[in-house]
C-alpha cells in the first residue's frame, strides 16, 4: 500500500514539474508579445494627446516595408477614443537585439488624422 500512495505523489510531482516547465518555455517564447500590449498602451496615451487605449492586436511577421533593421515585426491594429471618437489603426513595431522600436509622436498624428473612425460619440454621451 506505502508503494502505491508513494508511486502515486512521485507520479504527481513529476507531472506537475513538466507542466510547470513547459508552461515556462510558453512563457519565454511569448514573453516579447506580452510587453508589446503594455508599450502600445503606452505609446497611444502619451504620444496622442487626449487619447485612451481601448484595445490593440497583434499579427506576427509583417510583410510591411519599414526603414529600420529589425529582429521580428508585428502589424498592431489600435483601437483608441480621442475627442469623442473611437478609431483605429494600424501600425508597426519592431523588435531589434532586445529593443523595441517603436512609432514616434509623429507618426501617431498622421495615422490618427487617416484613421478609421468606428464610433462617434454625441454630446449626450449617449451615441449614434
Amino acid at each position: 500500500m506505502k508503494k502505491i500512495i508513494l508511486g502515486i505523489i512521485i507520479g504527481s510531482l513529476l507531472t506537475l514539474s513538466v507542466q510547470y516547465a513547459w508552461q515556462y518555455y510558453q512563457y519565454r517564447e511569448s514573453k516579447d508579445v506580452h510587453y508589446l500590449f503594455e508599450i502600445v498602451k503606452y505609446d497611444i496615451e502619451n504620444k496622442l494627446k487626449e487619447a485612451r487605449f481601448l484595445n490593440a492586436s497583434v499579427r506576427p511577421n509583417s510583410k510591411a516595408t519599414v526603414n529600420y533593421v529589425y529582429d521580428n515585426l508585428y502589424d498592431v491594429d489600435i483601437s483608441y477614443e480621442r475627442n469623442g471618437k473611437i478609431k483605429k489603426i494600424t501600425t508597426q513595431y519592431g523588435f531589434s537585439k532586445g529593443v523595441w522600436i517603436t512609432p514616434n509622436s509623429t507618426i501617431f498624428e498622421i495615422l490618427d488624422d487617416k484613421a478609421e473612425t468606428i464610433y462617434i460619440k454625441s454630446k449626450s454621451g449617449k451615441g449614434n
